[in-house]
C-alpha cells in the first residue's frame, strides 16, 4: 500500500482557519485527535492529496506563508502549539 500525504485545514465555525497541516495518517482518525484538544474547531478541508512527504510539506509551508501575508501571523491553533500568545 503506497503512503498518501494529505494538506488540510482546521476551521472555526466561523469558518476561520485554526491550523494548516499535513499527515500521513488517515484524515478522519487525525482529525477526531485534533478534536480532543481544540475545543473551537468545527470542520475541516483537505487541500490536496501528494504521494511525497516533501510535496505536501511544500504545499503546507506554502499555504502558512500565504496566511501569515494575509493575516499577519501563524493560524491561531498552530501559535498555541508553538506557545506564541494568542491575540485577545
Amino acid at each position: 500500500m503506497k503512503t498518501t500525504y494529505t494538506v488540510y485545514k482546521l476551521l472555526s465555525k466561523d469558518g476561520e482557519v485554526l491550523w494548516i497541516g499535513s499527515t500521513s495518517h488517515p484524515i478522519k482518525r487525525l482529525v477526531e485527535a485534533h478534536r480532543i484538544f481544540l475545543d473551537e474547531f468545527e470542520d475541516y478541508k483537505i487541500v490536496g492529496r501528494y504521494k511525497t512527504q516533501r510535496g505536501a510539506l511544500n504545499r503546507e509551508s506554502r499555504l502558512l506563508e500565504q496566511y501569515v501575508a494575509e493575516h499577519g501571523d501563524l493560524p491561531p491553533y498552530v501559535r498555541k502549539v508553538l506557545g506564541q500568545p494568542l491575540a485577545a
